[in-house]
């Protein structure tokens, strides 16, 4: 595998932190390098679309 992605939605960063502290893959060391980018995310109609 050369890589994979998640996108997610947090409240701030101190949740998303809390997140990745007990992330299963991240506790058992399974991801050698992890990024974290900030993504704007597009209303249309003041609904989010996935």
């Amino acid at each position: 595998m050369k890589g994979s992605a998640l996108i997610m939605e947090f409240e701030n960063r101190a949740a998303l932190d809390a997140y990745l502290e007990k992330e299963p893959y991240v506790v058992a060391g399974v991801w050698q390098k992890i990024e974290v980018e900030t993504m704007n995310v597009v209303l249309i109609n003041g609904e989010k679309r996935q």
